[in-house]
């Protein structure tokens, strides 16, 4: 998330409802019609597209026990395909229909390992990334919880605070570790596994949830003053950091980065990409939705379509909603915001990552 929606919300937190409303807010209710269609997407030939499985998988975990879960949506609504998405899979040979998915306890040890996002630190005390999947996933046999990064510091300042996490995890013999990055926690992650080495034998996977994996003109536009104001501001609950945290988003900082360093062979990684038409991305993203969308119209808001995917990945899906609602139960734990600024935020999440999960699951178990 961006640093001026991130201070948006904050200031919500305490403005009143009047001054929120007088703005025009809508309800929090998806709005299932497609007003725009968006263009078919292939992917660079060092990603691997995955999106056919993946449908296969969410499908069968929402007629399974999703549909029973908050913010349910019919799989064309939660998931988009641009008319270009690959065959899922298909059974034995001379066989039809597709192969069956596992819906039962883990096949495999998975330790899900979740690191938040921009200000994440901030709010932990009301949201936190994927609060409610993740005790759906404890729900069904996996194990998960949440690695403390600064809200307002340097990537390479979070990837110490990430490599510092996972050394001191204790992993029984058949443990495989994946690490779930959301936002800017997806940069942070690579960072960690690229520079420090010995952590690399304690992580498979690395999956990005709406990462600025190659930068957002969203911080590139952020001017000195304003980053420097940012940077600076005391926020009770929010400590400083290293203040490094905006410019680590900055597209020449993302394209440089990746461009100097390579990641780790021995590690499996996967991006989610998220967005939304301009009618169901929250208010509190639509100036930011209008700026990227001269760049590319399939954004969340805060990150274009093809800086969301980690190079050499796997491309998991295209979840259709905005950067916040991929992750953020805003409309189930803040209801004021939910229903002024943040108007667009209910999604099947607990299906969104429990498919994302046993999707990973299913692929390193055919390592």
């Amino acid at each position: 998330m961006s640093a001026m929606s991130a201070m948006s919300a904050l200031k919500t937190c305490v403005a009143s409802a009047a001054i929120t409303c007088a703005v025009g807010c809508t309800t929090s209710l998806w709005s299932p019609e497609p007003p725009r269609s968006f263009a078919g997407y292939r992917p660079d030939p060092d990603v691997v597209d995955g999106r056919g499985r993946f449908r296969e998988i969410y499908t069968a975990v929402r007629a399974d026990h999703g549909r029973e879960l908050p913010a349910d949506r019919p799989v064309a609504d939660a998931l988009h395909d641009l008319g270009d998405e690959p065959a899922g899979s298909t059974g034995a040979a001379g066989s039809a229909g597709t192969l069956p998915v596992h819906i039962g306890p883990p096949r495999t040890s998975l330790r899900i390992m979740i690191v938040p996002g921009l200000f994440g630190e901030c709010v932990l005390g009301s949201l936190s990334p994927f609060s409610h999947a993740r005790a759906h996933l404890a729900e069904h046999g996996y194990r998960t919880e949440l690695i403390l990064v600064s809200g307002r510091s340097s990537c390479e300042h979070n990837a110490r605070q990430i490599r510092d996490a996972l050394v001191t995890t204790r992993l029984d013999a058949d443990d495989r570790l994946v690490l779930v990055g959301y936002s800017k926690g997806a940069v942070d992650s690579l960072v960690a596994v690229t520079e420090y080495p010995e952590v690399r034998d304690r992580v498979a996977a690395v999956v990005s949830m709406a990462g600025p994996i190659g930068g957002t003109s969203v911080a590139d536009d952020l001017d000195g003053i304003l980053s420097d104001m940012l940077r600076m501001l005391d926020v009770p609950g929010c400590p400083r950091g290293d203040g490094g945290a905006i410019d680590g988003l900055r597209s020449e900082t993302r394209q440089t980065w990746l461009a100097t360093h390579a990641l780790p062979k021995e590690i499996r990684f996967y991006s989610v990409v998220a967005f939304a038409n301009r009618p169901n991305t929250s208010l509190v993203f639509r100036s930011t939705y209008d700026e990227l969308a001269t760049i590319d119209p399939r954004n969340d808001g805060q990150v274009a379509l093809a800086d969301a995917i980690i190079p050499g990945s796997t491309l998991v899906g295209f979840a259709s909603v905005d950067h916040w609602g991929i992750a953020l139960s805003i409309d189930r734990d803040l209801p004021l915001l939910a229903h002024t600024l943040v108007d667009h935020n209910a999604y099947p999440r607990e299906v969104l990552l429990e498919s994302v999960i046993r999707f990973v699951g299913k692929d390193l178990l055919a390592q």
